[in-house]
């Protein structure tokens, strides 16, 4: 994540038998969830199912909040200096206020 912009991940359909990793580490995003994820990581997607993965990916432009959730996640270790080699963030939507909330 660049200071300017974060991509955030909305699983639109994904299943079980998808296999992702960040650095080694397996991840589950489910649909109805906005992740995070720092992709700065070795990466990989294995899709074992029979069905096609989608992903509705966003590119939005740093804010405030969006800052204090994710220094919040990294435990304020944010951009750099990561005290976890992995983190990922997940968001609810709320869409009444028309932001996201975790």
């Amino acid at each position: 994540m660049d200071r300017e912009t974060s991509r955030l991940h909305m699983p639109i359909i994904t299943h079980n038998d998808v296999i992702f990793l960040i650095n080694n580490q397996r991840v589950y995003w489910t649909p109805g969830n906005i992740y995070y994820g720092d992709f700065s990581f070795p990466h990989s997607v294995i899709n074992n199912s029979n069905i096609n993965r989608i992903h509705l990916v966003i590119d939005v432009i740093n804010n405030n909040q969006l800052e204090k959730m994710i220094k919040k996640a990294f435990g304020n270790q944010f951009p750099s200096d990561y005290s976890r080699k992995f983190a990922q963030l997940k968001f609810k939507i709320k869409r009444k206020l028309g932001f996201l909330q975790y």
